[in-house]
């Protein structure tokens, strides 16, 4: 089970471990609630199995009929190619509701209400007058919006859905071993120094546009991606419990949880230019520091501050400035020399 520790911040920190499942955090599974729903099949062998027992399901509710009754021909008309949308081959339109087409061969269109859309490939997610088909691989999760309006993720599989009523919506899909070289946060690039920081880890956010009640639009973010390198860790807030998480791919959909910060728990070394501090005469002088540091509690690093090198710097500059004061400027440029 999880572990609980209260601080002196009134923060209760959460170490949690990885089979433990905290709502809205590292939930790669489809929401009971979905899987209840009478036109969501999870694509257990294939998206075109899915297809069948999702038109299963609407024809045993005399709903509408998702695959087309028109029969191949061997001439002429629309020709669906075998392989393409493994055999979901072509889409219609009818009455404002899809037709499927599973079957490659050549497709007449003798009927008015028909409207012929065009053909899908299975590598792209698919989105068409209430059905929607998706499907990813290892890498890749899918974030999905259903007809209620709730995020969940799709991790290493699928699924065939319709809507009548509000549908299925593809809100993004996300390459979870590589969130991109524009995602990556690192450690707080020194005032006065050319070099970027060290990679502390990955932080990719999934946003969606929603319409306001006066017509216009505004982006929220629905789901957050992470991946924390080895040795290193990322801490979130909900409330006022703090959590830490280890190495690895995370993703929230909690909207009260919050990212604070990533944290390297290795050996790291920084130099920073320090304020002026004064010598005996009174003559300014400045310094480059070189601090070297370990990270032993990330929890309690993160109720005061950022990071490392804002804990560091006050310190620091105290240090100095207690060490120029108590010298002469001739004192200071000898012990200079010396070093």
């Amino acid at each position: 089970m999880s572990t609980s520790i209260t601080n002196s911040h009134n923060l209760k920190t959460i170490i949690s471990p990885s089979n433990i499942v905290l709502p809205g955090t590292d939930d790669w599974s489809i929401p009971e609630s979905v899987l209840k729903h009478p036109y969501f099949v999870q694509v257990r062998t294939s998206l075109s199995a899915a297809l069948v027992e999702l038109d299963a399901r609407m024809r045993q509710k005399k709903d509408h009929r998702l695959f087309t009754k028109k029969p191949t021909r061997a001439l002429g008309g629309t020709i669906i190619t075998a392989g393409e949308v493994s055999h979901i081959i072509g889409f219609w339109a009818r009455n404002g509701r899809p037709v499927v087409s599973i079957q490659p061969g050549n497709y007449w269109n003798m009927s008015i209400r028909h409207k012929y859309i065009g053909k899908k490939n299975i590598t792209s997610a698919i989105e068409i007058m209430g059905l929607t088909t998706c499907q990813v691989g290892q890498s890749e999760a899918a974030v999905i919006m259903d007809p209620a309006n709730r995020i969940f993720i799709v991790k290493n599989g699928g699924f065939a859905a319709y809507g009548a009523e509000g549908k299925f919506k593809i809100i993004a899909i996300v390459d979870t071993l590589d969130l991109g070289d524009g995602c990556a946060l690192r450690e707080s690039q020194i005032p006065g120094t050319p070099t970027l920081g060290r990679i502390l880890g990955w932080k990719r956010e999934v946003k969606t546009d929603v319409v306001n009640t006066d017509g216009t639009s505004t982006r929220i973010t629905v789901a957050t991606f992470f991946n924390v390198p080895a040795n290193n860790v990322l801490i979130l807030q909900r409330g006022n419990d703090l959590l830490l998480l280890t190495a690895g791919q995370h993703v929230i959909t909690n909207p009260e949880m919050t990212f604070r910060g990533f944290y390297s728990l290795g050996e790291r070394q920084t130099t920073f230019k320090t304020q002026p501090a004064y010598t005996i005469e009174g003559v300014p002088v400045l310094l480059h520091v070189n601090l070297r540091y370990r990270v032993a509690d990330p929890i309690l690093l993160t109720t005061s501050y950022d990071d490392a090198f804002q804990a560091l710097a006050n310190p620091a500059q105290t240090a100095v400035n207690s060490v120029v004061s108590r010298l002469s400027y001739q004192q200071f440029m000898r012990a200079k020399n010396v070093g």
